[in-house]
Order: structure tokens, then C-alpha cells, then sequence
């Protein structure tokens, strides 16, 4: 065999390679890593002659890394293992009062990833089942790219994974088949006032046990917020509608709760719509209080512009390590972007971050990018006050600016006290709270002492302690630093969960 013609062969030995294994890098990675490539490779080829489902099982694959089922374990208070099945309690109430009574503690004990562990049978049906979705009528003008994120995905969480789910929703929905109707607005509404009837919400039900797959929500029947926006998106995806999951790390103006969750639609018309599964339909859906950040689950590993400062996952802000999430604040809140001067301190920082004040702590809620002597921070919501802070390398966080007010025509304001000026203030509540689906002022409290501090050098310094004579009392202080940042708390909760931020305005107190 001459040289010329080794090399013929060899060439046409490559390109037939390359042929077959023309995949992204992205997959690449992934079928590199797997310990379960083969099952993969069988779905990809079942795909290969029809162009969107490669793409669809190319998405699922692609975005695979990192995804897949926790399984627990039951321990008894020694330690030992329990063979306790937490599943044949008929709530997850009767499994929590069965585990306090029997001193079961349950512990996270394996996961499963999906690359490793997901069958090319599970995948083929999956895809085929979802593809069915897209002939209704109200799914037609559904983008592709949404259908990929919204529609396709064959999980939500980490649970176990739900053999056939797509078909049990259909199947429940009889009503699918024969309705004509285009716009899925309209069908969602009614898909979900089936939910209502069928899911409550039971704020017993606690993340700590295992998170429930389709199949165990549909038959428990109630569960809290994360239960209700997974239940919400099997049964709606199982229709073809695309719906996703937004959330919010932390409120701004009520203490009371840290965080919160909801659904999210996008209409045939291209709109996004807010909604609470099993509880309230779109568009009327919006959330009670002010969010510094809303954020929106995708399937989609993103690419996040903060990661890339980073030579290790591990050295990101453990915060902000998420890239199932894309940032739609300004489709809640009025919202800009902010610049700042970055702080003599902070020049070799590569990034810096916003906080907001919430359970009586400072927490971050977003990250800016340092260039030169500015930092800039996207997508804020107004009318909230921030602190700027430098990550330290123990992973703790330090302010490193004066607390600033974004306001809501786009200006920020520092929040600096002046104590050559003072002022008496009058103060009848330590901030917001929510009771029966509606927001108030929380009144002070009879008998009750109460302590006022302000924001100074980066600390909270005490002013002054006293009691309330009578309910809704008003307490009255004297010699308070004129622009200060306070806040009230009672004495004896440790935690002073309803302590809230705010500020005299023409001698009322505005929360923040």
C-alpha cells in the first residue's frame, strides 16, 4: 500500500468519524463524562433522521450535567438506617408526625444524576410525547426555542423521575382532544381551576422529606408553594403549555418570609404571564410585596457573565452559582441599571454585590462587574435601599459604601445620618406583615419594649429601649440623627424576623 493511498484511506476514516460524532462541544463534554454514554448515544441515534427531535435530544443531553434524583435515607436518633417507606403515609402531615414521634431524622443519602443513570427509552418517549403536544391548537405559535425550555423537559426538581406522566395528564384533561381553541391563556385557566379543586396548599409539608415526583403529588393532593409550581408544571407542560417556575431570594419590605415562588406562563401572543398554580390564574396574578430580584427557571444550562471571573465552581459566590436562571425583574418591578464608583478598597475586586435587609441581616441578592472605577449592576428594582459589599476570601460579606435608596426615577440617594441635626420621631409600627392574602402595617404591641437603632459605620447602633403602654401604641423618641436608616425590633424575639427598614419622610415613616 503506497503512502498516497494510506493517507486516502485514513482521511476518509476521519471525516466518516467526524461525520457521526459531529456534536457540540457541549455534548461532547457530556458524553464524556457519562458512565451511561451508550444509553445516551441510543437516543441521539433513534433521533437521527428527523431534525428537531435531534435538536430536542441534543437540548435534553446538553443541559443534562448536574441534573438528577436525591434519594434519602431514615435514621433513627443512633444513627442506624431505617427501612421506614415515608411514601405509604396518605399526607405528608401523617409522614412529619410520624417521623417527630417515631425520632426519625431523614438524611440525604445518594444522587442519581441524569447522565449517568437516565434511560434512551425514558428520553425517545419523553420527546415524542412532548412533539405530540405541539399539533393543539393553542400551542402552534410556540416558538421552538420556548417549546425547549418550558414544554420538553422531562423533570422539574430533583425528584425521582415519573414514568408516562405526559399521557396521565392528557388523560386526565380529557377535554384536550376535541377543544379547539387557540389561545392558551384560556386553556390554562381551566386546567388550573381544575388544580384548585384538586391541590391545597398545607404549609405543613416541609422540603426536608424527599421532594415528591408527579406521580406522589397527584396522589397526595396538598403541599406548600414548591409543591404547587411543580405540581403546576407537569400538568401544564403535559398540555403543551410552556410554564416555568419564577422566584424571588428575599422580599424587600416584609420580613416576615424570605422568599417566595410562583408560576409563570408565556402566552400565545408572546407575553409572559404570572400566575400561582393551584391557587390563582393569570393575568391577574401579582406578587404582594417588593423584590429587589425576580428570577426565572430555565432547563437551559445559561452562561453567566459572573462565572467567568472565576477559575473553579467553588470559588463562585455560593449565592450565585445557579445557571438554570435567567433575570426578569423588570417584568414585576420598575427596574434599571445601576452604576456606582467603585470604592478605593474594592479597585482589585472582580466583582462586588448589592443587599438588601431582610430577618435582620444584610444578604446579597445580585453581583456587579468591576471595569476601571465603576461597577454596574443590571436589572435593579426601585424604590429599595442596597448596601454594596466586597466578598471576603472566609466567604463572608462587608459593606463597603453607605446605604443607598434606588429610587423609582432612576437616582440613587445615600443614606447618610447627620447628627449635628436630631429630630423626634414617632414611631407605631415595625413594619409590614400579610394575614389572610393581604398586606398591613404591623401595629406595635401592648406591653411589649421595643429598641431603635440606626445604620452607622457599618453596624447598628442602639438609640433606645421602651414599652408600649397599650396595642397600637405610638412611642416617641427624642435626639434621632436627622436622615438616619432605623429600624425597630422587639426586645425579647431573638430573631426580630419583623424588623424592617425605614426612614422619616415628612415625619412618617416610610418602609424599605
Amino acid at each position: 500500500m503506497t503512502i498516497r493511498t494510506f493517507l486516502g484511506i485514513f482521511l476518509i476514516f476521519v471525516l466518516i468519524s467526524c461525520q457521526n460524532d459531529n456534536y457540540s462541544d457541549k455534548l461532547d463534554r457530556v458524553l464524556q463524562k457519562s458512565t451511561n454514554k451508550e444509553e445516551l448515544l441510543k437516543a441521539i441515534r433513534f433521533f437521527e433522521n428527523d431534525s428537531l427531535k435531534k435538536k430536542a435530544v441534543y437540548f435534553l443531553i446538553e443541559n443534562m450535567m448536574n441534573k438528577g434524583s436525591v434519594l434519602y435515607t431514615e435514621n433513627d436518633k443512633l444513627g442506624n438506617v431505617l427501612n421506614h417507606d415515608w411514601g405509604k403515609h396518605p399526607t405528608y402531615t401523617d409522614a412529619l408526625n410520624s417521623s417527630k414521634k417515631n425520632g426519625i431524622h431523614i438524611q440525604k443519602d445518594t444522587v442519581f444524576y441524569d447522565i449517568n443513570s437516565i434511560k434512551a427509552e425514558f428520553l425517545i418517549q419523553n420527546i415524542n410525547d412532548a412533539f405530540e403536544t405541539r399539533k393543539k391548537p393553542w400551542n402552534k405559535n410556540i416558538d421552538f426555542e420556548n417549546f425547549l425550555n418550558y414544554v420538553l423537559p422531562y423533570r422539574d426538581r430533583s425528584e425521582e423521575l415519573s414514568d408516562n406522566w405526559r399521557n396521565t395528564v392528557l388523560k386526565k384533561y380529557a377535554w384536550n382532544d376535541t377543544l379547539q381553541e387557540e389561545n392558551n391563556v384560556l386553556i390554562l385557566k381551566r386546567a388550573n381551576d381544575s388544580l384548585k379543586s384538586n391541590f391545597k396548599f398545607n404549609y405543613n409539608y416541609t422540603l426536608s422529606f424527599p421532594y415528591p415526583n408527579f406521580t406522589r403529588m397527584d396522589s397526595l393532593g396538598e403541599g406548600t408553594c414548591p409543591y404547587m409550581t411543580s405540581y403546576t408544571i407537569y400538568n401544564m407542560r403535559g398540555l403543551g403549555i410552556p410554564v416555568t417556575r419564577d422566584y424571588v431570594p428575599y422580599w424587600t419590605n416584609i420580613h416576615h418570609f424570605s422568599n417566595h415562588e410562583w408560576n409563570s406562563m408565556l402566552g400565545t401572543d408572546g407575553k409572559w404571564y404570572g400566575f400561582m398554580g393551584c391557587e390563582a390564574n393569570p393575568p391577574s396574578y401579582k406578587p404582594i410585596f417588593h423584590a429587589a430580584k425576580v428570577f426565572r427557571e430555565t432547563f437551559a444550562i445559561n452562561d453567566i457573565a459572573l462565572h467567568k471571573m472565576y477559575e473553579k465552581r467553588s470559588d463562585i459566590p455560593a449565592e450565585f452559582r445557579r445557571t438554570d436562571i435567567i433575570d426578569v425583574t423588570h417584568e414585576y418591578y420598575p427596574s434599571g441599571n445601576i452604576t456606582l464608583t467603585t470604592p478605593p478598597s474594592c479597585i482589585n475586586e472582580k466583582a462586588l454585590f448589592l443587599a438588601i435587609y431582610n430577618q435582620k441581616r444584610w444578604r446579597v441578592v445580585y453581583w456587579g462587574l468591576t471595569n476601571e472605577n465603576q461597577v454596574t449592576f443590571k436589572n435593579m428594582s426601585k424604590d429599595v435601599v442596597y448596601l454594596l459589599m466586597r466578598k471576603e476570601p472566609n466567604g463572608a460579606y462587608v459593606s463597603v459604601s453607605n446605604p443607598f435608596l434606588y429610587t423609582n426615577d432612576g437616582t440613587t440617594i445615600d443614606i447618610i445620618e447627620d447628627e449635628k441635626q436630631t429630630e423626634i420621631v414617632s414611631v407605631h409600627s415595625f413594619g409590614l406583615g400579610y394575614l389572610g392574602g393581604k398586606d398591613f402595617v404591623n401595629p406595635l404591641e401592648e406591653g411589649k419594649s421595643y429598641t431603635l437603632r440606626y445604620w452607622k459605620n457599618n453596624t447598628w447602633e442602639k438609640i433606645e429601649s421602651k414599652t408600649t403602654i397599650k396595642e397600637n401604641d405610638t412611642l416617641h423618641f427624642s435626639n434621632i440623627p436627622k436622615n438616619a436608616l432605623l429600624s425597630l425590633g422587639r426586645d425579647e424575639k431573638e430573631n426580630n424576623a419583623g424588623e424592617q427598614l425605614f426612614i422619616f419622610q415628612n415625619n412618617t415613616q416610610a418602609f424599605y
